[in-house]
């Protein structure tokens, strides 16, 4: 077998094994989840995860490294594709469905960045960095400074709505207070005719 094809052997089993541990740690928790357990889900022996990872602190950090990175990329491409072809009105809907549809991955990453002693600040503050990279976007689409003080405050709200969301898990108060989010988005949005497709 030549080096491309172990290459590629190397990325599909650190992907299996990230996935088995983002579903252990999701159903168990990082304390109580164990290296034998991620193995078992990934059909490996637990030496086999001991070759890509060195222990479970490692692991940890490599998942929510995975989840982080999932979040930082994929999610905003995403919204990236949908502000270019449905303006910012499109937006807060897909983010409300993104919410909806990672509630899972996002809970994981906010436990294991709270709950473990065992990260450094570094991840804390690229989480941070998630919510700051959307109040940038506001601030670039809405060049004036008391709506983007608005439009601000709107999405520190609903950064929390989200978090009470994934802990919690009430959809109903997460529905209710997402049609109070899009009634004043509506209302910014009025303010800035211009804005609108």
């Amino acid at each position: 077998m030549d080096r491309k094809s172990d290459f590629q052997k190397s990325d599909e089993t650190t992907a299996l094994i990230l996935k088995a541990a983002v579903k252990v740690f999701s159903e168990n928790g990082y304390r109580a989840s164990t290296m034998q357990m991620i193995a078992k889900r990934a059909g490996l022996v637990a030496s086999g995860i001991y070759y890509y990872y060195a222990g479970k602190k490692e692991l940890l950090e490599a998942v929510v490294d995975y989840l982080l990175s999932y979040l930082e990329n994929s999610v905003f491409e995403r919204w990236r594709m949908v502000v270019e072809r449905e303006g910012l009105e499109g937006f807060i809907d897909d983010a409300i469905d993104v919410v909806e549809e990672e509630k899972t991955y996002i809970r994981l990453l906010s436990n294991l960045i709270a709950d473990s002693n065992e990260l450094d600040d570094s991840y804390r503050e690229r989480l941070a960095g998630i919510f700051l990279k959307v109040k940038e976007g506001i601030e670039k689409h809405f060049p004036d400074e008391k709506t983007a003080c608005e439009a601000e405050a709107l999405a520190e709200d609903m950064y929390a709505y989200v978090f009470l969301y994934v802990v919690t898990g009430s959809k109903s108060t997460f529905d209710r207070q997402m049609r109070q989010s899009k009634e004043r988005y509506k209302k910014i949005m009025e303010k800035n005719p211009y804005l609108s497709r």
